[in-house]
């Protein structure tokens, strides 16, 4: 994976677990949205339990990320930053 600074499409997915509320997956519409933008994406960061994992179309790597909170979010781009230095 090449990621190079002000050229690079980056997908990014929060999801939380709702398994007790029958949400324990991505939503339809969600689903949909990957699927039109995962194409020319380099990098996909879900930012969910792994188990959605399996959600997510075949394509560019994907960074797990575990939860939405903010210090997932810092720690992803760091990672993130650290690859395009």
């Amino acid at each position: 994976m090449s990621l190079a600074a002000g050229g690079s499409r980056i997908v990014l997915v929060f999801a939380e677990p709702r398994a007790s509320k029958g949400r324990a997956g991505l939503g339809a519409l969600v689903k949909e949205s990957l699927r039109a933008t995962i194409g020319d994406a380099r990098l996909v960061v879900l930012f969910g339990h792994p188990r959605l994992l399996e959600e997510i179309p075949p394509g560019p790597p994907v960074l797990l990320a575990w939860h939405r909170q903010g210090l997932m979010q810092a720690a992803a781009a760091r990672w993130i930053r650290e690859r395009l230095s």
